[in-house]
């Protein structure tokens, strides 16, 4: 009886391979309309933006301080000063004060044979270290607490100096949703990622320095997008970008970039833009580039 059901339902060998070819199809099909969800997903995840405001720009900077806005550095140096023990803290301040005091006195020992002198060297010179450290450290002053424009300074200087100054032009991918990740990049505002680019050779450029004997040209300068978002289009359509500024405002007619040898992923990424790769490894580059750095190439694509 169980023979008799089994051979019921069995399945021929032409409709086996009619199943196998229509499961395949399907699944085909299925992983198409999948990736396709994926790129669509993806590209609505972020957008992307050129950096023009002074906000534009400090998010940039935000974003390559470790994703921490300024605003954010000043809380946690607070942080930090309020754990501190102050009166441990005081303490120590006094204690490196009669120590500078003690090696003055013995100094002066050494130098004079005078145990009198020394003795007051100590005291005094200790003394008065000992209390301005003391005094300070009980007021918490140990941890030094930046201002807010202090903070703002020192991402400019440190991070985007360049857009500051309008010597360079940044883009910067933005996600739509500042609270995605787990509010990672709410310290950034968003920003996931970013690029600057300078015109150079040119009489419209803000950067009067020659570089080699290259036309004028637009350089690449600082693409980073961050580990979270990557394989999601970003550093290519920023790349774009920077490309579409040179053809349309521009009077370059080549795009300029330098890259470590060993930096596969940059490598492939500008390769499979269209740019071609040629060593600065050597001093004959200095000529054509204007540098040469060992182990390093410049990739560069005509407009």
């Amino acid at each position: 009886m169980c023979l008799a059901q089994t051979s019921a339902f069995s399945i021929s060998p032409q409709q086996q391979q009619l199943t196998s070819s229509t499961k395949a199809m399907y699944l085909s099909a299925t992983s198409s309309t999948s990736t396709e969800k994926d790129k669509k997903a993806s590209e609505e995840e972020y957008v992307c933006g050129r950096a023009e405001s002074d906000g534009e720009i400090m998010d940039i900077a935000s974003f390559r301080n470790d994703l921490t806005s300024p605003e954010m550095l000043v809380a946690k140096q607070q942080e930090k000063r309020d754990e501190i023990d102050k009166t441990a803290d005081a303490v120590k301040g006094v204690g490196i004060g009669l120590a500078v005091g003690a090696v003055y006195g013995v100094v002066t020992y050494l130098e004079g044979g005078d145990l009198l002198e020394s003795l007051t060297n100590f005291a005094v010179l200790g003394g008065v270290i000992g209390s301005i450290l003391g005094i300070n450290n009980i007021q918490g002053k140990s941890v030094y607490v930046a201002s807010l424009p202090e903070a703002e300074n020192r991402l400019k200087v440190d991070y985007v100096e360049g857009l500051a100054k309008k010597q360079d032009l940044g883009f910067y991918g933005q996600l739509t949703d500042v609270t995605a990740y787990n509010n990672r990049f709410k310290g950034c505002n968003g920003v996931v990622g970013c690029i600057d680019c300078q015109l150079r050779n040119c009489d419209d450029s803000a950067n009067p320095k020659r570089y080699g004997n290259l036309p004028p040209h637009v350089h690449i300068k600082n693409l980073s997008v961050d580990s979270a978002v990557r394989r999601k289009g970003i550093a290519r359509k920023l790349v774009q970008m920077v490309e579409d500024y040179a053809k349309e405002e521009t009077e370059a007619n080549l795009i300029t970039i330098v890259v470590d040898d060993f930096n596969d992923a940059a490598i492939n990424l500008y390769s499979g833009l269209g740019y071609t790769q040629e060593s600065i490894g050597s001093p004959v580059a200095q000529q054509k580039f204007g540098q040469w750095t060992r182990g390093r190439s410049a990739m560069t694509k005509i407009l």
